[in-house]
């Protein structure tokens, strides 16, 4: 049976959790050891995925990929939802970078070298934010600058408190 569009996105929904995805971006521009807010998260949210995938693929440039949260509302520094990950230099079209949930020490696991297959997901989902909070997830790079490619970070999630949302930034 053939479902329509509309069907299909929400068993999608349910079964996975909502999905919200940056816009397609240059390394170059983001990948060079800074901080970048890639989602704006309101309220109380189960994240269960949380990835950056390579759209084109990536040269030189052994920029290594931690991702974060921050709130505003109330004020909470940058704290870390994972160590950094390995090299992202050389990234195919299709690799990502999974974050895997639980110990705030796991690193990001690169996907097989090929591309277009993830043998990793999250094992750990984890709540953030509360009633009422305001912040963001996010991304910095280190050690070295992206020299070329694209990507964009995708997340799941299942909002946990009234009007949460996590939304693109980038």
């Amino acid at each position: 049976m053939i479902y329509n569009n509309s069907s299909r996105m929400r068993i999608a929904d349910i079964n996975r959790g909502l999905l919200t995805e940056t816009s397609v971006f240059t390394n170059l521009a983001y990948f060079h050891q800074d901080q970048w807010e890639a989602f704006i998260l309101k309220g109380r949210i189960m994240l269960l995925q949380l990835f950056m995938e390579a759209i084109t693929d990536a040269g030189g440039g052994a920029s290594l990929l931690q991702f974060n949260y921050t709130f505003t509302d109330p004020a909470i520094t940058v704290k870390p939802l994972c160590s950094v990950s390995g090299s992202l230099a050389a990234y195919v079209r299709g690799a990502r970078c999974m974050w895997v949930g639980g110990a705030v020490a796991s690193a990001p696991i690169e996907t097989v070298a090929t591309g277009g297959c993830s043998d990793v997901i999250c094992n750990a989902p984890v709540i953030l934010g509360g009633a009422n909070f305001v912040g963001s997830i996010g991304f910095v790079t280190t050690i070295a600058n992206a020299v070329s490619g694209t990507s964009k970070i995708v997340a799941t999630y299942v909002p946990m408190s009234k009007d949460a949302s996590l939304l693109a930034n980038i």
